[in-house]
């Protein structure tokens, strides 16, 4: 699969509030793992995350990124990260149908609750689609 094990970088330089290295890689791609999969874990609702960062950049602007390997991850909670620095490895955990990255930029530090915020990458102009491969920059 294209990105698999492919390094994910911090977007920019901050402090890590949760970070998340115990999920399983998801076994069924194109699907969802199931009702039960996540019920064994530790904190089973943030699972669907899968193997996850949450980077604090200050100003209310929290960089997330979901899905990675399990045990890749190189952060843990209250450690600085720069710009570009490696957080972990692209993968497939948590409910995830193929192996991918999910970044999303929100308003504070809660999976799932806190507001998403807009974003725009510096090298890409045209909207994104569902499996599009592309350099974030």
């Amino acid at each position: 699969d294209a990105g698999y094990g492919r390094e994910i970088l911090a977007p920019a330089a901050g402090s890590v509030v949760y970070a998340r290295n115990d999920v399983p890689n998801n076994p069924h791609l194109g699907a969802e793992p199931g009702e039960n999969y996540y019920s064994a874990l530790h904190d089973p609702v943030t699972a669907f995350a899968g193997n996850c960062v949450i980077i604090d950049h200050g100003n209310s602007e929290y960089s997330v990124m979901m899905h990675m390997q399990p045990g890749s991850v190189t952060v843990k909670v209250g450690d600085r990260v720069a710009m570009g620095q490696v957080v972990g490895k692209l993968g497939n955990s948590g409910d995830a149908f193929g192996p991918h990255v999910h970044y999303q930029l929100q308003s504070g530090p809660r999976l799932f609750q806190d507001q998403p915020l807009p974003f725009k990458f510096q090298n890409i102009d045209a909207p994104l689609h569902r499996g599009e491969y592309f350099v974030a920059k």
